[in-house]
């Protein structure tokens, strides 16, 4: 007899046949589920995150933890990114204020950071920043959310570095927060483009002599 698990993926669900003795030990796959995102780089403009903190509002469509962001980064001269990065990535979530950020809900530091050239427009490159938020963030379906985000560890270095701007527009346009200026969110004129995901361990899962015709659902971050 044989039983299936159901990982969701990107690109659904992907039915996977195991023999009805399963090893503890055996690898635990991994569901990637995308939670919002919002819309890809458009090549063109992109705003400095290495003095200001920049923010996008979102909404989320479905309950999961967020676990990982990814986001567009412009270098604005081939020259520094990554190499005025100095790998560290700070990130915000805020309440929704008519429109601008509002009460400041977390805030963490990302790790296992990683970088991959998405294209290349002389004089400008652009890349995908992905990182792990570092904790665990559980957010209400259909409320309205701020992301922020701020690179290197010194906020009075401009360091050539944007968030670069999505070719969509969901919500309102993105913001603002230069301390240089006027200390308080400003709206900008588009988008950020970023990703927000959960990413589930399969674990602690057992069978032995059963069938079933329904999915079922298994992740080490659930009870």
């Amino acid at each position: 007899m044989r039983a299936f698990l159901s990982v969701v993926g990107l690109v659904g669900a992907v039915v996977l046949p195991f023999s009805a003795s399963y090893s503890a030990e055996s690898a635990a796959p991994e569901a990637i589920v995308v939670l919002f995102d919002n819309g890809p780089m458009n090549h063109v403009n992109g705003l400095g995150v290495t003095v200001a903190e920049n923010a996008d509002d979102f909404e989320l469509s479905m309950s999961a933890d967020t676990t990982s962001a990814r986001i567009g980064i412009t270098d604005i001269d081939s020259m520094s990114f990554p190499e005025n990065w100095d790998g560290l990535v700070k990130w915000f979530i805020y309440t929704d204020n008519a429109g601008l950020p509002g009460t400041r809900l977390m805030a963490g530091t990302g790790r296992d950071t990683s970088y991959v050239l998405e294209s290349s427009f002389p004089p400008y490159e652009f890349y995908w920043l992905s990182f792990n938020l570092n904790r665990q963030v559980t957010l209400d379906v259909g409320v309205r959310y701020w992301f922020a985000i701020n690179l290197n560890r010194s906020l009075t270095t401009t360091a050539g570095i944007g968030w670069a701007a999505s070719t969509d527009l969901n919500y309102s346009p993105g913001a603002f927060n230069n301390p240089y200026g006027s200390g308080v969110y400003e709206p900008w004129v588009l988008d950020f483009s970023f990703v927000l995901s959960s990413n589930t361990e399969v674990n602690y899962l057992f069978a032995d002599g059963f069938e079933t015709g329904d999915f079922q659902f298994w992740s080490s971050h659930q009870p």
